[in-house]
């Protein structure tokens, strides 16, 4: 069977992470950090449970500095500052060298708003 898939390009990847992080300028309702979950008492199985409960709204990115994020590049590089920077309040990338960028804090159960 012949594989048809495709790679992302380097603008295409750009893009796709500029809409993300775009939606996580605004910020997020986190139900709690993923790093206490193991900590969290077992939820009963009643349907009245399930209903979500969000927490505080944590903003991911202050408009001004990459502080709360990382970068992760094919070169084996982690300086965010090699492609990311803040221009206008704005999370801009400069597409080269290829990578991606995400928080430093890990989330689960997570509404970007």
């Amino acid at each position: 069977m012949k594989n048809t898939t495709r790679p992302v390009g380097p603008r295409l990847a750009a893009s796709l992470l500029a809409i993300v992080a775009a939606g996580a300028a605004v910020g997020m309702t986190a139900a709690e950090p993923a790093e206490s979950l193991e900590s969290r008492p077992a939820r009963s199985s009643r349907a009245a449970d399930l209903e979500p409960v969000f927490g505080e709204t944590i903003r991911l990115f202050d408009g001004k500095s990459l502080d709360g994020w990382r970068a992760y590049y094919t070169d084996g590089s982690t300086d965010a500052s090699k492609a990311w920077s803040v221009r206008e309040g704005i999370l801009v990338c400069a597409g080269q060298p290829i990578g991606y960028l995400q928080t430093e804090r890990l989330y689960e159960n997570y509404e970007l708003i």
